[in-house]
């Protein structure tokens, strides 16, 4: 969809979208407009696409849960299914409610959160502050950190959450697509006494592969079942599960991308403001600007080949991924100094 007052775009990383309307080759483009790491992790592609004739093989996809288990802190008691992306989980999520039919968002979020229990007839809101009292069979979905202005919630908050859901027999789903660059706060090590909470980990944000499609969920197999029932056989592709068998064994790279990803946000936090705009909030994948120009903003610098993120709920947002090297930073700093808004 196309970035106008009346027509906003609904996801970031598209740039066909910025090429149909403000011209270039997409060569000239640099696309801020996602939270998905520039640095893909150098992955051996021989391995990868070895087997890419045949179907995916329960070797590679044990190899995979294993990887995964390993890399995310996984208690052994605890499940994990692997999807082609979680985009597919996020679809599935309504399964999971049971005969009570109604969610309960933290929000402004993710919007697809939203659009996907609506679609299967679940009764949705969005609240702003995490409920004080929850009615029997509640569900609560809470992104973690948040995604565009990074709030957490800290990890016991959210266990404490889950066990007073547990008592009317309610379900607490957790977003945690931006956890690899803040893991601190997963709860995912706590899943082991949690039997009524489920963890959504993305994989192509922060290993920079969107294009893989792989995903995961994690919690307690009464809950998982459904799910993987309704993935069905073959579902990940072997390119896939090789890949992320291989980054998610790198403990080092992580680690080292961390740090890297810290710096580099720390870096256009230094730009942001020295162009005097408010930074309110972001993860080192992306940072989120509020401005009353948001959209103008936004406009001026896609008439320069730079794409960044606009939101239909909030015309003063304005999210900015993070330029992976001084190159771009400069880039977007020139761009920024020639821009008036006023």
């Amino acid at each position: 969809m196309v970035a106008s007052d009346d027509n906003i775009m609904m996801h970031g990383g598209d740039l066909s979208v910025a090429i149909a309307r403000f011209g270039g080759a997409r060569e000239d483009w640099l696309d801020l407009s996602s939270g998905i790491n520039k640095t893909s992790y150098p992955f051996d592609r021989e391995i990868a696409l070895d087997a890419i004739d045949c179907l995916p093989n329960q070797v590679d996809m044990v190899d995979c849960l294993a990887a995964a288990r390993r890399a995310y802190g996984v208690p052994d008691e605890v499940s994990i299914v692997a999807s082609p992306g979680t985009q597919s989980l996020i679809q599935s999520m309504p399964v999971l409610l049971g005969t009570n039919q109604s969610c309960l968002i933290i929000g402004p979020t993710y919007s697809e959160h939203q659009r996907s229990m609506a679609r299967a007839g679940v009764d949705v809101a969005m609240v702003q502050d995490v409920p004080k009292e929850f009615f029997p069979g509640d569900c609560l979905l809470i992104v973690n950190p948040n995604n565009p202005d990074g709030r957490q919630i800290e990890a016991g908050k959210l266990i404490e959450l889950a066990n007073k859901l547990q008592k009317q027999r309610g379900l607490l789903i957790v977003d945690e697509a931006f956890a690899d660059v803040v893991p601190d706060n997963s709860i995912v090590s706590q899943l082991g006494a949690l039997p009524n909470t489920v963890v959504l980990r993305s994989y192509g944000k922060f290993f920079g592969m969107s294009g893989i499609r792989l995903g995961f969920l994690l919690g307690h197999e009464v809950q998982l079942s459904k799910i993987r029932d309704m993935l069905g056989p073959w579902a990940v592709s072997t390119p896939a599960l090789r890949v992320g068998t291989q980054s998610l064994n790198d403990i080092e790279w992580q680690k080292q991308q961390r740090a890297f990803l810290t710096g580099r946000a720390e870096k256009l936090d230094e730009v942001l403001e020295k162009r005097g705009l408010y930074i309110a909030g972001g993860t080192p994948l992306f940072r989120l600007v509020i401005n009353e120009e948001a959209r103008a903003l936004h406009r001026k610098l896609a008439e320069m080949h730079i794409w960044t993120r606009i939101f239909d709920y909030r015309a003063d947002y304005l999210r900015i991924g993070i330029p992976i090297d001084d190159e771009a930073l400069e880039r977007l700093d020139d761009a920024l100094s020639k821009v008036s808004l006023r």
